[in-house]
């Protein structure tokens, strides 16, 4: 017996949240889930590019300190904005989710081939 529980669970814990739920089969779930996260993962990678955009041009301005950049980045990164936390705990929050529920999902499978 395979246990479905145990791979669609380490398919979300380490894989990425929702592929353990298409590997059992729900697909409308898994994508839904998928796609949450990805929008969750892109908005903080976004500002961190914003804020790696901004560091660039303050070392190539032949004006700026070493000192000076860094107070810079420092004070940017304290100014980040609240979407950038909130979809980090976000991502946090589905990815945990989504890896107990494909494992929930996965002793019902299981559990109903047991039966058969």
């Amino acid at each position: 017996m395979k246990s479905h529980a145990a791979k669609a669970f380490l398919l979300s814990a380490f894989g990425y949240p929702g592929v353990g739920h298409l590997y059992l089969g729900r697909r409308t779930f898994g994508l839904v889930t998928i796609i949450v996260a990805s929008i969750c993962f892109i908005i903080p990678l976004w500002e961190l590019l914003k804020l790696t955009w901004t560091a660039r041009a303050a070392i190539d301005d032949p004006n700026m300190s070493f000192e000076g950049v860094i107070l810079l980045l420092r004070d940017k990164v304290q100014s980040l904005p609240a979407s950038f936390y909130n979809s980090l705990y976000f991502f946090a929050l589905c990815w945990v989710a989504s890896s107990l529920e494909a494992y929930r999902v996965g002793r019902v499978k299981d559990k109903a081939e047991l039966r058969e």
